[in-house]
């Protein structure tokens, strides 16, 4: 060619370049706003890859702006607004206007496709929806091919955004989920398995990692122990943890884990997993959508009401699904199908099976409670009888540990025969600790130390610091209050006691010395008590011919009463017989009390009294003498039978007596050597009736049967340590 015919060509070449430059300038000042070429769009419900891509306004309400771009594979719109507004994305069609025409498209922010005018998906489309508290994104990807002609604008809520696709060179990068995959070594982003995916046909050849395990899809998450867990860059719908997995022929296993906010929580059943082939999305289905597309889905919820709990789900992807694909991508992170571990279809058995007791923490995580045997309960409530399942205690010495699961639906905080979620723990010498379990999953008991809880789904643990523990000799039962104990008899795992005896009783008001005999809870509250500590606590003792009393309360009513509720409505009844008698020729005792003063003047006293706060002594006669005399020095023999100290404080009502039993004998035409039984009811504290077995030639039986029951207890609990019941070192604990 010549020089001349050279120089004209290339003019020619430049008018043409700048006639295509102008073309295109006016175009673009006549189409409405120009779209932006995706560069990669994923369809996630992340916004963040949109940056820069200009907005329209949405209807100012359900939709605040919306957006749309295109690769050479796909149309993308972006849709955002207030959170939990995402029904106005299908309130309005996704207009797409293309050179061969308009093509409307339904968006719907609960499928995960797009759908044209009568509601049948559009092959190849995918759509995903998140919703918090910073607002919804809605995403959807439409197929070129899906449109009769070449894409010119979108038009969507009145407001349009020009539309052209670039040429098929440029193909972007599709729905890769946020990370860049590319068909060259040198650019995959696959932070799942630090292997690019290679672009090739999606074969399923297993080339992963061979790794122990062979998956049911049941919701439990046992038999994953072999498959590592990939890496998440964003959690959805509450799962913040998943594994990935494929079988010998080729079906693809994901398990997702995380928090429900309560058992009617299913948004992570609805978590879409994009199945890709190079960086483009082919399939976008939902985990619970597998199990009606040739795939399966169970999950497991544990959750409880609206406490939050664990969940754990499984799917499998048919691996006809996959046959076409080269990655997947769940939670922001893309993996290599040829990358996913293979099981080797041995099931997983975990290495420190069977499990050994080794303490407890309590974290909510009740992993070091499968040491631990649990007891089958119900609630006796018939009202919610599920609100308890089972439950466990340990005790080591330092600490008292509770395990509680709740039924389907209940709550721990609201069992008991009254609903109040009132517990007890009782130590053998008949002494009450209550604790009471919280709605906001917290424990409340009244001890100089605080006790801790942790409530997860249907869960609960707590911790009692032994400190907190009323006097014990060896064991503690567990159970209600006011109700027969779940556990009984659990001992230290220490192997020791708490070291404390009995010796004998003087009455001094200074009580240390009942502080290792049995005592028995007094009750008046029908629904027990409403202060985290137990009614009363009372008990009896003879030595000789004279009978020794104990009584004791920390429950504000009574405290308030001064002394009130110790001096009214005292009844001692023998061998039984709890009948009023009128006459004291009939039997029985019934105490009224008097102080007598410097003078010797005598003061009556009833359950009207208030005693100052300290130390006050009375004195006691049966109720049924006339009591004439007005001086101590003017007292008769049949009105001296005792006498009992009061102690008033700010937190604490407490008293104990001697009654000469040889004079009340006397007093009621008996002997008393035929008192058999001893019974004492202090009826402004409760009906309950504190027994003594014995007779005053016999002064230690009573406390002999109690001490023989504690041995028994003691015998049993060998019996089962012997039989493997209770774990010795690096066993399972069991009770």
């Amino acid at each position: 060619m010549s020089r001349t015919k050279k120089k004209n060509a290339v003019v020619r070449n430049l008018r043409r370049c700048l006639d295509v430059v102008l073309s295109a300038v006016l175009v673009a000042m006549m189409l409405p706003q120009g779209i932006a070429f995706a560069a990669s769009i994923g369809v996630d419900g992340d916004a963040s890859d949109w940056s820069g891509i200009a907005a329209q306004s949405g209807n100012g309400s359900s939709v605040t702006s919306w957006s749309a771009t295109a690769d050479g594979s796909y149309v993308y719109v972006l849709v955002e607004g207030p959170q939990d507004s995402q029904w106005g994305v299908g309130s309005s069609d996704i207009t797409i206007s293309t050179t061969a025409g308009d093509v409307a498209m339904k968006p719907n922010a609960w499928n995960s496709t797009v759908q044209d005018s009568s509601w049948s998906s559009i092959s190849g489309s995918s759509a995903t929806c998140t919703n918090g508290s910073g607002g919804y994104v809605y995403e959807c990807a439409i197929p070129l091919s899906a449109l009769s002609g070449t894409p010119q604008s979108v038009t969507y809520y009145g407001s349009s955004i020009a539309a052209e696709a670039p040429s098929s060179g440029d193909s972007g990068t599709g729905t890769s989920s946020g990370s860049e995959t590319t068909t060259d070594s040198g650019t995959g982003s696959d932070t799942g398995s630090g292997s690019e995916s290679t672009g090739d046909s999606g074969s399923t050849e297993q080339s992963g990692t061979t790794v122990t395990g062979n998956i049911s899809v049941d919701g439990n998450a046992d038999d994953w122990g072999g498959v590592p867990a990939q890496a998440t860059t964003t959690a959805t719908n509450g799962i913040d943890s998943w594994k990935v997995a494929r079988d010998s022929s080729g079906n693809v296993y994901i398990l997702a884990q995380g928090t429900a906010s309560s058992q009617w929580d299913s948004n992570y059943q609805w978590t879409n997993i994009a199945i890709l082939k190079s960086g483009s999305t082919i399939s976008n289905p939902q985990l619970a959508g597998l199990q009606w597309n040739g795939g399966s889905f169970a999950s497991t919820n544990e959750a409880n009401g609206t406490t939050a709990g664990p969940f754990t789900a499984e799917a499998m992807i048919p691996a006809s699904m996959v046959s076409d694909a080269d990655s997947i991508s769940f939670l922001g992170t893309t993996v290599s199908i040829a990358d996913i571990p293979v099981l080797d279809g041995n099931p997983y058995v975990p290495e420190d099976e069977p499990a050994t007791y080794d303490g407890i923490v309590i974290d909510g995580q009740f992993k070091d409670w499968d040491a631990v045997t649990k007891t089958d309960v119900t609630c006796p409530n018939s009202a919610h009888p599920n609100c308890l399942s089972s439950t466990a205690m340990v005790f080591d010495g330092d600490s008292v540990y509770i395990y509680i699961k709740e039924g389907a639906g209940g709550s721990a905080a609201n069992a008991g025969a009254n609903g109040n979620g009132m517990y007890a723990v009782t130590t053998d010498l008949g002494r009450t600790l209550t604790f009471q379990l919280k709605s906001d999953g917290t424990v409340a008991v009244s001890g100089p130390e605080a006790a801790t809880a942790s409530h997860v789904g249907s869960q609960w643990e707590i911790r009692i610091p032994a400190a907190d523990l009323p006097n014990y000799l060896n064991t503690i039962s567990f159970g209600l209050y006011q109700e027969d104990p779940f556990i009984k008899d659990v001992a230290n795992l220490n192997g020791k006691g708490s070291g404390g005896s009995f010796s004998g009783i003087v009455i001094d008001g200074s009580y240390d010395d009942w502080a290792y005999y049995p005592h028995n809870t007094v009750e008046y509250a029908t629904s027990g008590t409403q202060s985290n500590v137990a009614d009363s606590e009372a008990a009896l003792w003879t030595s000789g011919s004279t009978l020794y009393g104990h009584v004791v309360s920390t429950m504000p009513a009574h405290v308030q009463s001064k002394g009130g509720d110790l001096l009214g409505a005292v009844s001692i009844a023998f061998n039984g017989d709890h009948g009023y008698k009128g006459n004291p020729s009939d039997g029985n005792f019934y105490p009224k009390f008097y102080t007598v003063d410097d003078k010797g003047n005598i003061t009556v006293l009833n359950d009207g009294t208030r005693l100052p706060n300290g130390t006050t002594t009375v004195y006691i006669v049966d109720a049924r003498t006339d009591f004439s005399s007005r001086n101590y020095n003017d007292l008769r023999d049949d009105e001296q039978f005792g006498k009992m100290i009061v102690t008033v404080s700010g937190d604490k009502v407490e008293a104990e007596f001697d009654l000469d039993l040889d004079k009340v004998a006397s007093y009621v035409g008996q002997d008393a050597s035929s008192f058999n039984t001893i019974d004492i009811q202090w009826g402004r504290l409760g009906q309950q009736w504190t027994s003594y077995s014995g007779t005053s030639t016999e002064p230690f039986v009573g406390i002999s049967l109690c001490l023989a029951v504690v041995a028994g207890s003691l015998l049993y609990r060998r019996r089962e340590v012997a039989k493997g019941g209770l774990a010795e070192a690096g066993e399972p604990l069991d009770r």
